[in-house]
Protein backbone atom coordinates (compact mmCIF):
# COMPACT_ATOMS: atom_id res chain seq x y z
CA UNK A 1 0.00 0.00 0.00
CA UNK A 2 2.94 2.55 0.45
CA UNK A 3 3.14 2.31 -3.22
CA UNK A 4 0.08 3.39 -3.99
CA UNK A 5 0.62 6.40 -1.50
CA UNK A 6 3.97 7.25 -3.44
CA UNK A 7 1.66 7.77 -6.73
CA UNK A 8 -0.91 9.35 -5.54
CA UNK A 9 1.42 12.09 -3.25
CA UNK A 10 3.03 12.36 -6.78
CA UNK A 11 -0.38 13.25 -8.56
CA UNK A 12 -1.23 15.58 -5.62
CA UNK A 13 2.54 17.36 -5.89
CA UNK A 14 1.64 17.18 -9.71
CA UNK A 15 -1.65 19.23 -9.75
CA UNK A 16 -0.27 21.63 -7.03
CA UNK A 17 2.47 22.65 -9.48
CA UNK A 18 -0.01 22.85 -12.34
CA UNK A 19 -2.38 25.15 -10.26
CA UNK A 20 0.69 27.30 -9.09
CA UNK A 21 1.80 27.52 -12.84
CA UNK A 22 -1.28 28.79 -13.67
CA UNK A 23 -2.05 31.25 -11.54
CA UNK A 24 1.91 32.47 -12.21
CA UNK A 25 0.77 33.36 -15.42
CA UNK A 26 -1.57 35.83 -14.73
CA UNK A 27 -1.66 39.27 -15.81
CA UNK A 28 -0.91 42.21 -13.39
CA UNK A 29 -1.29 45.66 -13.92
CA UNK A 30 -2.57 47.39 -17.03
CA UNK A 31 -1.67 46.66 -20.70
CA UNK A 32 -0.05 48.75 -22.93
CA UNK A 33 -0.81 48.29 -26.49
CA UNK A 34 0.83 50.40 -28.99
CA UNK A 35 0.38 50.53 -33.46
CA UNK A 36 3.61 50.69 -35.88
CA UNK A 37 3.81 51.24 -38.76
CA UNK A 38 4.52 47.85 -41.40
CA UNK A 39 8.22 48.44 -41.57
CA UNK A 40 8.34 49.09 -37.31
CA UNK A 41 9.07 51.48 -35.17
CA UNK A 42 9.79 52.57 -31.43
CA UNK A 43 7.78 50.97 -28.77
CA UNK A 44 7.93 51.93 -25.24
CA UNK A 45 8.46 52.72 -22.55
CA UNK A 46 8.21 49.53 -20.55
CA UNK A 47 8.47 50.65 -17.17
CA UNK A 48 9.73 47.89 -15.18
CA UNK A 49 9.45 48.33 -11.12
CA UNK A 50 11.47 45.60 -9.86
CA UNK A 51 14.38 43.69 -10.28
CA UNK A 52 13.50 40.25 -12.33
CA UNK A 53 9.79 41.48 -13.40
CA UNK A 54 8.67 39.03 -16.23
CA UNK A 55 6.76 40.77 -19.28
CA UNK A 56 5.32 39.22 -21.47
CA UNK A 57 5.31 41.04 -25.77
CA UNK A 58 2.80 40.23 -27.85
CA UNK A 59 3.43 40.72 -31.64
CA UNK A 60 0.93 40.63 -34.47
CA UNK A 61 0.81 41.50 -38.44
CA UNK A 62 -1.98 41.09 -41.16
CA UNK A 63 -0.33 39.18 -43.95
CA UNK A 64 -1.61 38.45 -47.05
CA UNK A 65 -1.73 34.82 -48.66
CA UNK A 66 1.16 34.29 -50.36
CA UNK A 67 2.94 36.62 -48.34
CA UNK A 68 5.67 37.25 -45.54
CA UNK A 69 7.03 39.50 -42.63
CA UNK A 70 10.29 38.94 -41.03
CA UNK A 71 9.72 40.95 -37.39
CA UNK A 72 12.79 41.64 -35.86
CA UNK A 73 13.17 43.36 -32.10
CA UNK A 74 15.86 44.88 -30.20
CA UNK A 75 15.20 45.80 -26.36
CA UNK A 76 17.02 48.99 -25.42
CA UNK A 77 17.34 50.82 -22.06
CA UNK A 78 16.44 54.46 -21.23
CA UNK A 79 19.83 55.09 -22.85
CA UNK A 80 18.97 53.67 -26.01
CA UNK A 81 21.69 50.94 -25.74
CA UNK A 82 21.17 47.57 -27.08
CA UNK A 83 20.54 44.96 -24.75
CA UNK A 84 19.30 41.51 -26.96
CA UNK A 85 17.11 40.99 -29.61
CA UNK A 86 14.33 38.58 -30.74
CA UNK A 87 12.08 37.98 -33.81
CA UNK A 88 9.75 36.27 -35.76
CA UNK A 89 8.92 34.87 -39.55
CA UNK A 90 4.96 35.48 -39.95
CA UNK A 91 3.18 34.75 -42.72
CA UNK A 92 0.13 33.13 -44.41
CA UNK A 93 -0.97 30.99 -47.42
CA UNK A 94 -4.14 29.73 -48.87
CA UNK A 95 -4.96 27.12 -52.02
CA UNK A 96 -7.04 24.27 -52.44
CA UNK A 97 -6.85 20.68 -52.87
CA UNK A 98 -8.43 17.72 -53.41
CA UNK A 99 -10.35 18.24 -49.55
CA UNK A 100 -11.29 21.93 -50.82
CA UNK A 101 -10.07 24.86 -49.84
CA UNK A 102 -7.43 25.36 -46.89
CA UNK A 103 -5.73 28.45 -44.92
CA UNK A 104 -2.40 28.24 -42.96
CA UNK A 105 -0.10 30.38 -41.46
CA UNK A 106 1.41 32.59 -38.53
CA UNK A 107 0.66 35.96 -38.10
CA UNK A 108 1.62 36.72 -34.31
CA UNK A 109 3.55 35.51 -31.62
CA UNK A 110 4.81 36.21 -28.14
CA UNK A 111 7.59 36.17 -25.52
CA UNK A 112 8.11 36.18 -21.90
CA UNK A 113 11.30 38.53 -21.34
CA UNK A 114 12.77 38.87 -17.60
CA UNK A 115 14.04 42.26 -16.67
CA UNK A 116 16.91 42.07 -14.55
CA UNK A 117 16.27 45.47 -13.15
CA UNK A 118 13.80 48.37 -12.34
CA UNK A 119 13.86 51.00 -14.91
CA UNK A 120 12.70 52.15 -18.25
CA UNK A 121 12.83 50.05 -21.40
CA UNK A 122 12.23 50.36 -25.31
CA UNK A 123 11.88 47.80 -28.46
CA UNK A 124 12.70 49.12 -31.86
CA UNK A 125 11.15 47.08 -34.25
CA UNK A 126 11.99 47.04 -37.87
CA UNK A 127 10.13 44.31 -40.47
CA UNK A 128 11.40 43.17 -43.58
CA UNK A 129 8.40 41.46 -45.92
CA UNK A 130 7.54 40.30 -49.23
CA UNK A 131 5.61 43.75 -50.04
CA UNK A 132 4.89 46.48 -47.94
CA UNK A 133 1.38 46.89 -49.16
CA UNK A 134 0.51 42.76 -48.87
CA UNK A 135 1.09 43.40 -44.50
CA UNK A 136 -0.96 45.42 -42.09
CA UNK A 137 0.57 47.77 -39.13
CA UNK A 138 2.39 45.99 -36.26
CA UNK A 139 0.45 45.30 -33.43
CA UNK A 140 2.04 45.13 -29.48
CA UNK A 141 0.88 44.50 -26.45
CA UNK A 142 2.55 44.16 -23.32
CA UNK A 143 1.71 42.63 -20.00
CA UNK A 144 3.16 42.33 -16.65
CA UNK A 145 3.57 38.30 -15.21
CA UNK A 146 2.84 37.72 -12.06
CA UNK A 147 5.68 35.31 -12.23
CA UNK A 148 7.52 32.54 -14.44
CA UNK A 149 5.10 29.29 -14.68
CA UNK A 150 7.96 27.60 -16.51
CA UNK A 151 9.67 25.83 -13.69
CA UNK A 152 6.22 25.03 -12.17
CA UNK A 153 4.96 23.66 -15.31
CA UNK A 154 7.79 20.59 -16.09
CA UNK A 155 7.73 19.89 -12.14
CA UNK A 156 3.86 19.05 -12.56
CA UNK A 157 3.76 17.51 -15.83
CA UNK A 158 7.11 15.40 -14.53
CA UNK A 159 5.60 13.88 -10.87
CA UNK A 160 2.35 13.60 -12.93
CA UNK A 161 3.81 11.36 -14.87
CA UNK A 162 5.96 9.76 -12.30
CA UNK A 163 2.60 9.09 -10.25
CA UNK A 164 0.79 7.52 -12.77
CA UNK A 165 3.68 5.58 -13.55
CA UNK A 166 4.21 4.20 -10.06
CA UNK A 167 0.28 3.28 -9.77
CA UNK A 168 0.28 1.74 -12.90
CA UNK A 169 3.15 -0.64 -11.71
CA UNK A 170 2.30 -1.25 -8.23
CA UNK A 171 -1.39 -2.44 -9.73
CA UNK A 172 0.30 -4.54 -12.16
CA UNK A 173 2.94 -6.35 -10.00
CA UNK A 174 0.72 -7.71 -7.66
CA UNK A 175 -1.38 -9.63 -9.94
CA UNK A 176 -4.78 -10.32 -10.32
CA UNK A 177 -6.55 -10.67 -6.90
CA UNK A 178 -6.33 -14.51 -5.48
CA UNK A 179 -8.63 -15.12 -2.27
CA UNK A 180 -7.04 -17.69 0.21
CA UNK A 181 -9.59 -19.90 1.99
CA UNK A 182 -8.31 -21.47 4.98
CA UNK A 183 -9.17 -25.24 5.19
CA UNK A 184 -10.85 -26.49 8.33
CA UNK A 185 -10.30 -30.01 9.44
CA UNK A 186 -12.13 -32.73 8.21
Amino acid sequence: MKINRYGLSFIVFGIICLITAWILSFSVGNSVKQRLPAKGGKFGPIQVDKKNEIVEIKVSQNVDSRHWSSIEAEVLDDKNKYLFAFSEELWFETGYDSEGQWKEGKQKYDISITFPQPGKYFIKFSSANSRSSNVGDIRVVVNKKLGSSIAHNWMGYISLFLGIAILYFSRKSKGPNKRRTKRTGS
